[in-house]
C-alpha cells in the first residue's frame, strides 16, 4: 500500500504538539481573570475553524466572578472540546452549545467530582447534539492515546490534555453522554477570592490624568460601560464604542482631538489590530493600547513593533491601566 508521507509527518507533528500541551499543563502560571473575555475570543477563532454549518449558541453570565487561570489554557481546552464536538456531528452540521455561570456546589456533587471541595464554582459548558458515546466509552474517553477515530485522525490525547489543564487550574470536568442524543463537558473551576484592598493611610495614590481624551473600543456593551467608567474616576474624558467601524468613523471626523486610543483584540468584522493600524497610519505618534484576555501570538512585543504603545491583559487591572496611561500621557 502506498504510504502518505506528508500524512504521516503532520500526524506526527500534532501528536508531539500534544504530547508538549500535556506536559506543561502543570507548570503554567496562574492568574485572576473573568473567563467571560477568553471564551468570547475562543469562539471567534472556534467559529472560523470548524464547519459553517454547525450553529452555535452562547449564554455567558457577564457576572460570573473572578477565578484563577491561564487564557492560552483555556482556550486551549475550549478549541480542543469544540473541534471534537464537530466531529461528533453530522456531516449537514449540527448544534454546539456554550454556557458560562456561577454554580453554588453542593457537597454530594463536590464529592462526586472527587477534586473539588463545596462552594461557589464558575462552570464552562459545552454541549452538542452529536452522536454521543457508549458507556464504555464514556468511562475511558480521558485516557491518554484512546480515541474512536479512524486510524491517523486523531492523536487521542485531546481530551487527556483537556482534564490535565482543568486539574492544574485546581477543577474537575466531568462528562454526560447518550447514544444518538449529543455530550455534555461540565468544567468548574473554583472561584478566586480577592483580598479586600488595603485601607488607610498606607494607601498607593494612583496617578490621574488631567482631562485628556481617550477613544475606548470594545464590542461588549458592559465591558465598555465599565471602562468608561473607570477611566473617567481617573480623571479622563472618554468616548466609548461598541462597534470598531463606527469608532473609525468618529475618528475620522476629528483625528486630533484624540490623546489616547484602547481597543478590544477580538471584535467581529475588524480585530484591535487592524482598527489600531488604521488609526496610527493617520497619527503616528498617537499612543494605542490593545486589551485582551487572549492575543494569542500577538505578544506585547510584536505588537510594539508595529507601532502600538502596548498590551494589556484581561480583565483590566485598574492600578495597571493608571500607571501605563501615565506614561504614555506625560
Amino acid at each position: 500500500l502506498p504510504f502518505d508521507i506528508s500524512g504521516a509527518r503532520i500526524q506526527a507533528s500534532e501528536l508531539v504538539r500534544q504530547i508538549l500541551l500535556f506536559s506543561r499543563a502543570e507548570s503554567v502560571e496562574l492568574e485572576p481573570m473573568l473567563l467571560q473575555h477568553v471564551v468570547k475570543e475562543a469562539l471567534a477563532l472556534l467559529r472560523s475553524t470548524i464547519s459553517a454549518g454547525v450553529e452555535f449558541k452562547t449564554d455567558v453570565d457577564r457576572r460570573a466572578p473572578v477565578v484563577l487561570a491561564n487564557a492560552t489554557q483555556i482556550h486551549q481546552v475550549m478549541m480542543n472540546l469544540g473541534v471534537n464536538a464537530s466531529h461528533a456531528m453530522p456531516e449537514q452540521g449540527g448544534r454546539l452549545t456554550v454556557t458560562l455561570r456561577q454554580q453554588l456546589l453542593a457537597a454530594p456533587l463536590a464529592e462526586e467530582l472527587a477534586d473539588l471541595s463545596p462552594g461557589a464554582h464558575v462552570c464552562l459548558e459545552m454541549t452538542d447534539n452529536g452522536s454521543g458515546m457508549e458507556p464504555d466509552v464514556r468511562a475511558r474517553v480521558f485516557e491518554p492515546f484512546f480515541t474512536t477515530k479512524k486510524v491517523g485522525a486523531g492523536t487521542g490525547l485531546g481530551l487527556a490534555v483537556v482534564r490535565s489543564i482543568v486539574r492544574s487550574h485546581r477543577g474537575a470536568i466531568r462528562v454526560r453522554s447518550q447514544p444518538g442524543r449529543g455530550t455534555t463537558f461540565e468544567l468548574f473551576f473554583p472561584v478566586h477570592a480577592i483580598p479586600a484592598a488595603a485601607n488607610g493611610s498606607g494607601a498607593v495614590e494612583l496617578p490621574r490624568g488631567r482631562g485628556q481624551h481617550i477613544l475606548f473600543v470594545d464590542d461588549e456593551a458592559a465591558i465598555a460601560r465599565s471602562a468608561q467608567i473607570m477611566l473617567e474616576r481617573l480623571g479622563y474624558r472618554v468616548t466609548s464604542f461598541t462597534q470598531p467601524e463606527q469608532a473609525l468613523a468618529h475618528f475620522w471626523t476629528a483625528p486630533d482631538a484624540f490623546d489616547l486610543v484602547i481597543t478590544d483584540f477580538q471584535m467581529p468584522g475588524m480585530t484591535g489590530i487592524a482598527l489600531a493600524k488604521k488609526v496610527l497610519a493617520h497619527r503616528p505618534a498617537l499612543p494605542v493600547f490593545v486589551v485582551s484576555g487572549f492575543a494569542g501570538k500577538n505578544t506585547g512585543e510584536i505588537m510594539r513593533s508595529q507601532g502600538i504603545t502596548g498590551f494589556l491583559p484581561k480583565p483590566i487591572d485598574l492600578a495597571e491601566l493608571a500607571e501605563a496611561l501615565a506614561r504614555s500621557l506625560r
